[in-house]
């Protein structure tokens, strides 16, 4: 009791002129359900070497190709974790986009896109704001970003604003 466990490493060999090796940890496959690959512990962090991709999907399928979900756990005694999801800086160039789009339907209805802040719930409670802000240049001759806020080219497609009711 009190020694720290000891440490678990999987790793391909480093190597200067090719590519290095890689590492696969695989689940099988069913023609019903599929295995479960799952990393539990402390922190789990998955990070990629300077200039290489992390790509988190799932399979493609016939009749569904599954759900990604990024989450916290839920607290009953304190706050629960948040949800962070950013590009880095950068000195020389452009800093990185971030893009959320949902896929086309070729036979179908396209998914939607909600972006809805948290409920509260008691007396005195605030719900959650949504914010969305542009950013200002900060050098000479700096200009801030546009707000663009566009329906598709549709008859039927409309831009509405409401605030909420108020009930005494």
């Amino acid at each position: 009791s009190g020694s720290k466990s000891g440490n678990v490493m999987v790793s391909s060999g480093d190597s200067d002129s090719q590519a290095a090796g890689n590492v696969a940890i695989s689940v099988g496959m069913s023609d019903e359900d599929s295995g479960l690959l799952e990393l539990t512990g402390g922190s789990v962090v998955v990070q990629s070497s300077s200039g290489n991709d992390v790509v988190l999907h799932t399979g493609s399928g016939t009749s569904s190709s599954g759900s990604v979900q990024i989450a916290t756990g839920s607290s009953t005694d304190s706050a629960t974790g948040s949800v962070s999801i950013h590009t880095g800086d950068s000195d020389i160039s452009e800093s990185g986009g971030i893009v959320v789009s949902v896929g086309t339907s070729s036979s179908s209805i396209g998914g939607n896109l909600a972006l809805t802040a948290g409920a509260a719930a008691g007396d005195n409670s605030k719900g959650g704001d949504v914010v969305i802000e542009t950013a200002q240049g900060s050098g000479e001759g700096s200009t801030g970003g546009s707000l663009l806020l566009r329906t598709a080219d549709s008859a039927d497609a409309h831009v509405s604003l409401r605030s909420g009711s108020v009930t005494a």
